[in-house]
């Protein structure tokens, strides 16, 4: 297919007028040569042949007022140009008798010339010389001496029938030429300002469209363009690939920025060759952990989607757990970033932030391709009706956050934004110490259950035995054949070892007798009372009482509620206890204040509190009552079913009548009218007096009390009648489901799982939790219930006497629906670090994870993540992407990448140190399926007007792709794109452009019995405990102890070390080797070791460098505590450590200034170890929280100014019912009406159009418009 392009262009700027000089060679008979010429030199009167060498023939002058017409063709991949001068700017004048003109057009071909341009240029050869010419228009290979053979570029067409005759007929077509030997050649003159023009060059910017055959195009407006001969100097161009690119499609880069400097005219520049090469971007992964007490190089990898259990460096699998109706899995990766031994004992919270938003959305989208935990499925049908397990992958970050928190006593908690997206994720401490207490072998040991479970996570019943490594496995004895090994449940408790501030309490059980307060149930000083949940029951009551729950021993082993892994019980140390210098505080002498926590020292803490709220409610007339109110003759069988029955149940007991009369019209179908059933005290009705529940209130709170007496309400949770009665975090009204049409009980007063004397029950889980808080010493802080409630039977509204109603509550254990209990309430109170560090996440979403170990089936296999989550410095928001350096030198040395020929998508499944595009090819020839080009776009870079080059940018195409797949761009790729230019007067250059996506870029997508040890050990009550058994450890009076037989040789006469001389040490290895020695496997580093018989740093250097060596050779030694500056070593020839020379130690002092509050800072530097000053330490607010800072970064430079000036961030959006749908597709999770059943935040408020805009709403206590996704707080 051709296409013809036409245009006209102006040449005004060449000159005034433009010369085409026709010359003559070659020779004719002397007859047609009329005599006495004044053109001719005859030698003779009548000459028999005349000769001519490049004789002036012909001039045609051409005004430049008038337009030239040009014309391009394309065709089959060649183009060719054409000028045409029309005649009426043309005056021709003759000079030879060779030919005779006539008035016409002129036109010219114009061909490519020397420097690969269509134009006309200076011709010198042989003495001959044309000023504007191409060899095809003026012959040179003749000389000037050879006046009788001179030869002309245009000569006679040997065959063309019915055609010209003559080349020269061509360019003129009205002249006619006399004899058939004469050839001509052409010259151009131009000449402006007395010079000549010795070049003109025609670019060709061409408008590429489709057309049908045949169809004439116009060419863009001509630009004329002088241009000189000189170098011209072109610097790689560094270009950020940002997020608006992708929406234009287009890069674009000016010339003119380098050329201008230059006096280079753009369009000089001639784009001849462009290719674009993918090459590895460095990635800067190093993080800094000395503040950790970690070395300042670790690449930090996070298994963030692994479920996987790690104890002891141990990957053990993780057990299923029950929630919705659903198995989940629980993600542990935050665990295992800060139960590294070393960071434990640095006792330090780390927060961690995303570089920056475009992260975060990248994570989101890759989590949305995986399968949660790599474990989850769920059921589906096929077709052939058989059930299948499909793959449940992520529909939202929210899953990831509920699975990264299934551990209730992880103390993980995720900081949302006002617009409720993730801002941070605060990783404090692990509270976890092992309470199993197996440290002796043992056999013939029985479990009747609560103890143990089977390696597929059964729960076990049976006898077992205590092998000599300490392990509990099947059967009595152990034997040389195979038995399996259990795994303890409820062996660790959520607390620190040793603490006087940690512990975790619960209830012996639930009692039927009534238990309103603390009531002793021993005298025993060798045992504490055991306390029972809350339980009330009457028509009436009014309490105010603390909530007794100080128990860690149980009737039955149950989890405690939420602890979905059944891993955690209740345990407290003896130091705990405030007659040991603990915080806790036991009264039995004063029930209703029996059990306090007080604050011994200024810390930060969180409490608590899990429990249920268990209510029935009986009325011995609530039949009579329905008998009366809705005679069968009028009603029918209303009400037949739990639907129609709840609903009376709402209205007429819990709201005392209030909705009776509606709810009964609209149930019967507007049939029955059963009069009014309330009176509301405002009006004069002809009402019998309210009956049913007439009141109900009952709050569970954490209040804090100060040394002056002045108490707050740290947190409460509120349970009312209805809604009728305010905001409260639950009500006593009965959920009502359409399910509920298609259910009864055995008769219309009651419902179906409930007995005949009660007529309803409900069950509500309490929760209250403070967070983190600051606790100042003199502080206390109690669990305190406040409960008043008062109810008359139905059967008064009709005047019947003698009914009799009960509220009966209990609040602590969970029960089914025998009343059998199955989870246990607790309180834990633990006390976190202030010292906080700061830490980002890097994701590189094109990035293969590294293998991760986990266990599926119980086999252990090598996993990997389609995308790398690694930990950084904070101040690294953008330096983990390296930007390559490219020149000619560095250019070949890059890593480059590419996809193979045979691929349909953009794999990059080529790495090669040789330069290779084969990608850009198949991209330019619609070989690659998942991207292309748009459809009028035929290659990935052009040169637009005025030195403007595009690159353009391959649209992904998702039409055969169900889901995101996206290959390009990346953050860990660049691209070079290698020019090569031609400039009309010199070499061909090569420019570099390195386009680099920038570091927010993001593409979018879319109790059982106590055993052995413990009952040694624990004959005495926790406060006057001296020795315990801790981590498998015995401990006495704070010292663990090791136990050897009076026999041995191993110690025979105890020696004294002084504790100076304490050398403490780990071994840091590579990660292929942590594997091996089965280390910590996110940190690659071995427990800490303690030598106590060295006498230096330099000797401890010298033990650790051999210990770690005899380990492995790839593991090296890093030292603790005073001896942390001989970490600066080298390594000798011999092997041996040697000490860097010690540096100054800089010394700051510090002011505060008394406007700000922020501190003034003065250093200078100290040449010696002993000038060193107190450290500096500051303050910042984290979700209302103040934690220490070191050194002078923190936002407060007093704790009491943080705390005065320091909020909690907006809690995170409404967690509410996530409804999954059967195929999980990505997408947005869907969420109930009633999104607030589950959170203890007031309700949004409703507000008229207009005060807020879309997507927000009017909070009174922001006192402005909020997110919608953000619940409104309360006021305080």
């Amino acid at each position: 297919m051709s296409k013809i392009y036409k245009s006209n262009i102006d040449l005004r700027i060449l000159g005034e007028h433009i010369d085409f000089i026709v010359y003559a060679s070659g020779s004719v008979p002397a007859h047609i040569v009329p005599q006495g010429s004044r053109f001719h030199k005859s030698t003779s009167k009548i000459p028999q042949v005349k000769s001519y060498n490049k004789q002036k023939a012909l001039t045609a002058s051409f005004d430049t007022n008038f337009l030239v017409e040009v014309i391009v063709e394309k065709k089959d991949g060649h183009t060719r140009m054409f000028l045409t001068f029309p005649k009426v700017g043309l005056k021709i004048k003759q000079h030879l008798t060779v030919l005779n003109a006539t008035h016409s057009d002129l036109r010219l071909e114009v061909f490519k010339n020397s420097r690969g341009y269509f134009g006309f240029e200076q011709i010198l050869k042989n003495s001959w010389g044309a000023y504007l010419s191409h060899r095809n228009y003026f012959n040179v290979s003749t000389t000037k001496a050879n006046e009788s053979n001179g030869k002309g570029a245009l000569q006679l067409v040997k065959s063309n029938k019915g055609g010209q005759q003559h080349q020269l007929q061509m360019v003129l077509p009205g002249i006619k030429i006399i004899g058939n030997g004469i050839s001509f050649d052409i010259d151009i003159l131009i000449q402006k300002g007395g010079q000549y023009i010795h070049s003109l060059d025609f670019k060709n910017n061409l408008e590429d469209i489709d057309v049908v055959e045949g169809n004439t195009l116009d060419i863009k407006p001509v630009t004329q363009v002088t241009t000189v001969n000189k170098n011209i100097k072109l610097e790689t161009t560094y270009i950020k690939l940002k997020q608006k690119d992708l929406v234009s499609r287009e890069l674009l880069y000016d010339y003119k920025t380098q050329l201008n400097p230059q006096n280079i005219p753009a369009n000089s520049l001639e784009l001849i060759k462009s290719n674009v090469y993918a090459i590895e971007n460095p990635l800067n992964l190093n993080v800094t952990l000395t503040n950790l007490g970690l070395t300042e190089n670790n690449v930090v990898e996070i298994p963030y989607n692994v479920s996987r259990t790690v104890e002891d460096n141990i990957i053990l699998p993780t057990k299923p757990i029950l929630e919705n109706g659903k198995e989940v899995y629980e993600l542990n990766w935050s665990s295992e970033i800060v139960d590294n031994e070393i960071i434990n004992n640095n006792n330090k919270c780390i927060s961690l932030k995303f570089s920056n938003v475009e992260q975060l959305e990248s994570f989101e989208e890759s989590l949305k391709k995986q399968q949660i935990g790599l474990l989850e499925k769920y059921p589906v049908l096929n077709l052939n009706g058989q059930l299948n397990q499909v793959k449940r992958t992520y529909s939202s970050i929210s899953q990831w956050v509920n699975r990264s928190q299934l551990n209730q006593f992880n103390d993980t908690s995720f900081v949302y934004n006002s617009d409720g997206k993730l801002d941070s994720i605060l990783i404090c401490p692990n509270k976890k110490v092992d309470i199993n207490n197996n440290f002796a072998e043992l056999n013939n040991k029985y479990t009747d259950g609560g103890e143990y479970t089977l390696e597929n996570g059964e729960e076990y019943v049976g006898y077992y035995h205590i092998n000599k490594e300490k392990y509990a496995m099947v059967g009595r004895t152990h034997t040389d054949s195979a038995h399996e090994k259990l795994r303890p449940i409820y062996s660790y408790a959520p607390i620190k070892a040793n603490s006087r501030t940690d512990f975790l309490f619960t209830t012996f059980d639930k009692t039927l007798e009534t238990y309103s307060a603390f009531t002793a149930t021993t005298q025993s000083r060798y045992k504490f009372s055991d306390t029972y949940d809350v339980h009330i029951s009457g028509a009436s009551y009014s309490a105010k009482t603390t909530v007794p729950i100080s128990n860690i021993t149980r009737n039955k082993n149950l989890p405690l509620i939420g602890d979905k892994t059944k891993r955690y019980g209740p345990y407290v140390y003896p130091e705990a206890f405030n007659t040991n210098g603990g915080d806790i505080v036991l009264d039995e002498s004063n029930p209703t204040n029996y059990f306090r926590v007080s604050g011994v020292t200024n810390g930060i803490y969180r409490f608590t509190y899990k429990a249920y709220f268990n209510v029935k409610y009986k009325d011995s007339q609530w039949c009579e009552y329905l008998t009366n109110s809705l005679p069968t003759g009028t009603t029918g069988n209303y009400p037949s079913n739990n639907y129609e029955i709840k609903r009376l149940i709402n209205t007429s007991i819990i709201q005392a009548g209030y909705g009776e009369t509606d709810t009964t019209l609209q149930d019967t179908g507007f049939k029955f009218y059963p009069g009014k059933k309330f009176r509301d005290g405002k009006k004069e009705y002809d009402v019998p007096t309210n009956t049913g529940i007439l009141d109900f209130n009952f709050n569970v709170s954490l209040i804090k009390t100060t040394s002056a007496g002045t108490q707050t309400n740290l947190k409460t949770f509120t349970i009312k009648r209805s809604k009728l009665d305010g905001s409260a975090n639950d009500y006593l009204t009965l959920d009502v489901a359409n399910t509920d049409k298609s259910s009864s009980g055995t008769n219309v007063c009651v419902l179906s799982a409930v007995s005949s004397s009660t007529i309803f029950s409900k069950q509500i889980p309490v929760t209250l939790d403070t967070g983190l808080i600051t606790i100042s010493s003199g502080e206390t802080i109690h669990l305190q219930y406040d409960s008043s409630w008062n109810s008359t039977s139905k059967g008064g509204f009709f005047g019947l006497s003698g009914g009799e109603t009960d509220i009966d509550i209990n609040l602590g254990h969970r029960l089914n629906e025998n009343k059998e209990v199955i989870e246990a309430p607790w309180f834990r109170v633990v006390k976190s670090t202030q010292e906080l560090v700061y830490n980002n996440l890097f994701f590189n979403a094109s990035k293969e994870s590294s293998k991760f170990k986990m266990s599926i089936g119980g086999v252990e296999r090598a996993v990997k993540l389609p995308g790398a989550l690694y930990l950084t410095n904070s101040d690294n928001r953008c330096g983990n992407i390296t930007t390559p350096k490219v020149t000619n030198t560095t250019f070949p040395k890059l890593t480059f990448l590419d996809t193979k020929p045979s691929n349909q998508k953009l794999m990059w499944d080529v790495k090669s140190n040789r330069p290779t595009n084969y990608w850009q090819k198949m991209i330019e020839s619609n070989k690659i399926k998942d991207y292309g080009l748009p459809a009028d776009i035929p290659t990935l870079t052009i040169m637009k007007d005025n030195g403007v080059f595009c690159f353009y940018i391959p649209t992904y195409i998702d039409e055969d792709v169900p889901t995101c797949d996206f290959t390009f761009p990346q953050i860990s790729q660049s691209y070079v794109i290698v020019n090569s230019l031609k400039n009309p007067f010199g070499s061909v250059l090569t420019h570099y452009i390195v386009v680099t996506p920038d570091c927010h870029f993001y593409k979018p997508c879319s109790g059982g019995k106590l055993t052995t040890s413990y009952n040694v050990l624990h004959k005495t009550r926790l406060d006057e405990r001296k020795t315990f058994n801790e981590n498998k450890h015995i401990t006495i009076k704070g010292r663990k102890i090791k136990i050897i037989n009076s026999r041995s040789h191993y110690n025979p006469a105890p020696t004294v070390i002084p504790t100076n001389n304490k050398c403490r040490y780990y071994c840091k290895c590579s990660s292929d080797v942590a594997t091996q020695l089965n280390i910590d496997p996110i940190y690659n580093t071995t427990t800490i070791f303690t030598d106590l018989e060295t006498e230096n740093c330099s000797s401890c250097l010298d033990k650790a460098n051999n210990y770690c060596k005899s380990l492995n050779a790839g593991c090296a030694p890093y030292l603790m505590d005073k001896c942390v500056d001989s970490n600066n070593y080298t390594i000798s020839e011999d092997g041996k450590p040697i000490l860097d020379k010690i540096k100054g130690i800089a010394k700051t002092n510090i002011t505060i200034n008394p406007i700000t509050g922020h501190p003034v800072v003065r250093t200078t530097l100290s040449d010696s170890l002993l000038d060193i000053e107190s450290p500096i330490v500051t303050f910042n607010c984290v979700d209302g929280t103040c934690f220490r800072e070191a050194g002078t970064g923190g936002e407060y430079a007093t704790e009491d100014a943080c705390l005065k000036n320091c909020a909690a961030s907006p809690p995170p959006p409404p967690r509410g019912i996530v409804v999954e749908t059967p195929r999980e597709r990505v997408g947005t999770p869907t969420y109930t009406d009633d999104t607030m059943l589950d959170s203890d935040e007031p309700k949004k408020e409703k507000v008229e159009e207009g005060i807020c805009k879309t997507g927000y709403y009017w909070c009174e206590s922001a006192g402005g418009c909020i997110n919608e996704k953000i619940p409104c707080k309360e006021k305080i």
